[in-house]
């Protein structure tokens, strides 16, 4: 439907499906199948290889194409679930776009606020409660450090079981890193049940898109921003709160320069 629509984020929302039969040569049977199922199911009506949309999905539709700003949400977790969120804004309409594969299948949302749309994500995200020792008393934002992004690739790159050690033994070669805070970072990575990143951009502005990093776990939750050092990121011990404020935060800095959102 995105690629009917010419809607540019098409071909990224295919990759974000991991459906080798959308591929290559397998594309073709593939794609006719999707047609007769979504002539089937009354989403568009077919005469003479002239395609009609129902009303309300083209609206939808619609409204991801003109979208002026784009949010995307990668979230994982070690029990196997995933999903991969779009948010198509504008000063028109809020439409999210959200694909499980656990239930093999993509759901349309509109959304008249954006606070509401920002409560479904962070119902979404749902990050694990801390243990009760590893709950900080002071303000969060005073638990934070420079790193450089190479750590977190490191990082990211372990298997979810690996040792301790392992993870500490990367975040010691870190000369940015505040050590004091090592073993809580190892900790957090040891124990990694759910992790993501946010992104947000502007269609037909240049320059990579903004993201934040995070992890969560029993012994805390980090995000992690990129710095004003090339190379770097700052790290931060933050509650889920925190994190869907900082999502909301980065977003509506984004969309500063559209008005209505």
């Amino acid at each position: 439907m995105f690629q009917l629509m010419n809607i540019p984020e098409a071909d990224q929302l295919l990759m974000d499906l991991k459906d080798p039969s959308l591929q290559g040569e397998q594309a073709k049977h593939s794609y006719e199948q999707i047609l007769t199922g979504l002539v089937e199911e009354g989403i568009i009506e077919l005469d003479n290889q002239q395609i009609t949309i129902d009303p309300q999905i083209y609206n939808l539709l619609t409204g991801c194409k003109l979208s002026s700003a784009i949010t995307r949400l990668d979230l994982r977790a070690t029990d196997g679930k995933s999903s991969v969120t779009y948010g198509f804004l504008s000063g028109m309409q809020l439409v999210e776009w959200v694909w499980e594969p656990a239930q093999d299948q993509a759901l349309l949302t509109s959304f008249d606020e954006f606070e509401k749309m920002f409560q479904v994500i962070g119902n979404r995200i749902e990050l694990p409660d801390p243990l009760a020792s590893n709950v900080n008393t002071q303000s969060q934002d005073t638990i934070r450090t420079p790193m450089q992004v190479e750590t977190l690739q490191r990082l990211s790159a372990l298997a979810v079981d690996s040792a301790l050690e392992m993870f500490e033994s990367i975040l010691q070669e870190d000369r940015h890193l505040d050590q004091a805070l090592m073993q809580t970072l190892a900790k957090g990575f040891a124990t990694l049940e759910k992790w993501g990143q946010y992104e947000v951009y502007t269609r037909g502005q240049e320059g990579q898109p903004q993201t934040i990093y995070f992890i969560g776990s029993i012994h805390g939750n980090w995000l992690f921003l990129e710095g004003e050092e090339n190379g770097l990121f700052t790290a931060f011990k933050i509650t889920e709160e925190e994190l869907v404020q900082s999502l909301f935060l980065l977003t509506t800095r984004s969309l500063s320069v559209l008005s209505g959102v």
